[in-house]
Order: structure tokens, then C-alpha cells, then sequence
């Protein structure tokens, strides 16, 4: 039965593999049953991997580098708007390379962007970076951008501040993915915005842990920019009703949760599909972050057993993925704090974070004694929603 359950939820999953020695999955918006849930309960809705946090292609060994968790989507182009979701592994330590593989796939399956940098670029420019360059009496201004990626976000809000405040840059890009053809292309169209370009194809764990300290090594402002959050943890935990109950209260919008809601075959044989609840909606618990996806209870419990979980007598109890913060993510591989190594090479540091919380910070803060440190929580300022900015500098000298 248990060979039964691995093949039924890994159904219209697939495995992708390289030469790096990475690992992904993948499912298409198309033909997922549980994916099209969402489709079901918001037809409107944009496509986004997190109707599906998580996946199990089916295998034959349980354990945690069988589970793979949302993180980007490709468009397939002359598909009608078909995505393809891609999936890197929970697995922390297999995560680097799958990184590297995802930026390979992307590269070659689409010549879009991430959709949501626009957005991104403009809260984060216009949350903090507008005023750090205004502030700045230096004509030119030294970036580090660790886990850059195609580092278009970097290169936007340079030319945005640029054209505010005919300020250049030069910077430093830091990340396993080999550097993208664009960020060349940028550096050449913009001369007068980007005085040099250095990209280090390099761990940003290991290269902090080597060049914190260095002289040479001083920029104006680091940025974190949802590198954090790519190390978070992931697992299925069960839930009772009078917990999920009180979750769904802080959204007046919904309606309370009963059995029938956890049973979406007969909700969709009644034509009852607004009683889905399958949404991208979260809510905090147990010091992270649950998505608002009930109706796929049975499904992530299938995922829980194919894991090697047990399942309880109790019928009461709804299976829900959890994605948290690992606070250890901010430890450096030598004992040190990612956030006070950065700060000596760095004068601000900017951090966007999907997971990170201020009492993260707090706990990270008083663990390492950085008092002399200190935090402002921008999200606000950002405008941002699904995630949290924060400005970290060293407080001015007594």
C-alpha cells in the first residue's frame, strides 16, 4: 500500500537532474489535480507555486531529500499561459546545486524574467534605497549583492537612483549561479551608471566567512535580498480544528471549517467549489508560516506518511505544510553571525526576507551580543506584502 500512496502523490510530478549534480522537481499548471484545486477555488487567480508548497516525486526511500519545496515558476512559451513550477529540495544541504540547476533551466526554457521584480524593485527603491543614496556624499557608491541571481533588482534600483541622484555604482555580485548574460548586457548599455562590475561564482556563506575583515573589502551598502529565506525549513504538521479555526478568524473573509470542507470531491460534485479552501492566504503557527490550503488536507497527509510520518487514531486533525525561518541560516560555517560579518565589510545592510521575523532578529541580536548594532523594520515604508525589509547599521559612537 505504502508503494501505492508514494505513486499516487507523485503523480504529474516530475524529477529534473543535471551535470552540476543538482536536483529539482517540477509540475505543470496544466495537469496537477491538487494544483488545480486553486484553479477551482480562484479562477482568477495569477499561477503561483505556492498553491503547491509542497511535492514528493514518487521514489522508493523515504526521507527529507524526497521532498521538494515551491519556489519559481517558468512560463512555457505557446503553451496558452501554462507555467512550469520548479521545486528545489527541502533538503538544506542539497539546495546550492539545485539553485544552480534551476538558474540553468530558466535560462533555457525562458528568455522572461522574474515577474515580480518590477514590483519588488519599486517598493524596495522607494522603501530604502532612494533615502540611503540621498543621504550618501559620495558620487559613486559601492554595492554587495549576495545571492544575486540575475541580479536585476540591483542593476534597477542603480539606474533608478541614477536618474534621481546621478550617483554610479560599482558592484560586487556574489552567487553559486554562474553570472547571467543580462548583467553583463546592463553593465555595458549603462556606463555612466555602473563603474565596475566583479562577480564571484562562490557560496555567499563561504565567501563572507573568508573576506570579513579584509580592508579592501568595504562597500557602502550590502543587500540580503530573499537569500535567507531560500534555507528555510519545511515539514508537515498536524492541526486540529480548533486550532485551523482560529487561524481562518483572522481573516473575516472566511467562513468557519468543517469536515466537509477537508472532502473537495464532493464540494466539486456539488458544484459547492467556493467552499474550496485552497488559497496563498498565511497565517502564523508553531513560529512559522501555514497556507490557507485545508481542502488538501489528505493530500499532505499523504505526502506526511510517504515520509515515513505516522498517521493518528484522531479523525479530528488537518495535515498542513509549515514553512519557518532556520535561525541558523544567520551562522556563519565558522561560528559567526552572517549579519555582524556583513557589517564590517558594509556600512548598511538592506534585508528582504519572506520568513524572517523581527523576534528572529531579536533572539539572532542578543545570542551574538551585537549591541551595537541596530535594526529599523522598513516593511511598512516597502510597502511590501509577503515579506519583511529590514536596515541594519552600527549604531553612531558615543
Amino acid at each position: 500500500m505504502l508503494s501505492l500512496l508514494r505513486k499516487v502523490v507523485g503523480f504529474e510530478t516530475i524529477r529534473v537532474s543535471g551535470d552540476c549534480g543538482g536536483s529539482a522537481a517540477a509540475v505543470v499548471t496544466a495537469r496537477h489535480p491538487v494544483y488545480l484545486l486553486s484553479k477551482l477555488a480562484r479562477p482568477d487567480a495569477p499561477e503561483n507555486p505556492k498553491y503547491l508548497p509542497l511535492i514528493c516525486p514518487c521514489g522508493n526511500l523515504p526521507g527529507v531529500d524526497a521532498l521538494y519545496w515551491h519556489y519559481r515558476r517558468i512560463p512555457l512559451m505557446r503553451t496558452d499561459g501554462i507555467q512550469l513550477f520548479i521545486y528545489p529540495p527541502t533538503d538544506v544541504c542539497n539546495r546550492p546545486l539545485s539553485h544552480a540547476l534551476i538558474g540553468q533551466l530558466f535560462a533555457c526554457l525562458t528568455p522572461r524574467s522574474d515577474p515580480w521584480i518590477r514590483e519588488r524593485s519599486q517598493s524596495l527603491y522607494e522603501g530604502v534605497f532612494a533615502s540611503l543614496v540621498a543621504r550618501s556624499t559620495s558620487p559613486r557608491l559601492h554595492l554587495l549583492d549576495m545571492a544575486c541571481g540575475s541580479a536585476k533588482i540591483t542593476m534597477t534600483l542603480c539606474r533608478k537612483a541614477f536618474a534621481a541622484h546621478r550617483k554610479s555604482f560599482d558592484l560586487t555580485l556574489v552567487d553559486v549561479v554562474q553570472g547571467s548574460r543580462s548583467i553583463a548586457n546592463a553593465f555595458y548599455r549603462n556606463p555612466r551608471v555602473f563603474g565596475n562590475v566583479v562577480f564571484r561564482r562562490e557560496s555567499l556563506f563561504d565567501w563572507v566567512d573568508k573576506n570579513a575583515g579584509k580592508p579592501q573589502m568595504r562597500f557602502d551598502v550590502a543587500l540580503l535580498l530573499r537569500a535567507c529565506n531560500l534555507f528555510s525549513r519545511f515539514s508537515i504538521e498536524k492541526m486540529s480544528y480548533g486550532e485551523a479555526n482560529a487561524l481562518i478568524g483572522q481573516d473575516k473573509t472566511c467562513d468557519p471549517l468543517d469536515s466537509q470542507v477537508l472532502r473537495p470531491a464532493e464540494l466539486i460534485e456539488q458544484n459547492s467549489l467556493g467552499r474550496i479552501e485552497h488559497g496563498i492566504g498565511r497565517f502564523i503557527f508553531k513560529n512559522g508560516w501555514v497556507f490557507r490550503q485545508f481542502s488538501a488536507s489528505d493530500y499532505f497527509k499523504a505526502i506526511h506518511v510517504v515520509m515515513g510520518g505516522t498517521v493518528s487514531a484522531n479523525e479530528d486533525l488537518l495535515y498542513m505544510p509549515l514553512r519557518a525561518f532556520d535561525n541558523d541560516v544567520l551562522v556563519l560555517p565558522s561560528g559567526r553571525s552572517l549579519i555582524a560579518q556583513l557589517l564590517t565589510m558594509a556600512n548598511q545592510l538592506v534585508i528582504e526576507d519572506a520568513d524572517l521575523l523581527p523576534y528572529h532578529l531579536e533572539r539572532h541580536f542578543k545570542h551574538f551580543a551585537l549591541d551595537d548594532l541596530s535594526v529599523v523594520d522598513l516593511t511598512e515604508q516597502a510597502k511590501r506584502r509577503g515579506a519583511a525589509v529590514y536596515l541594519v547599521e552600527r549604531k553612531p559612537a558615543r
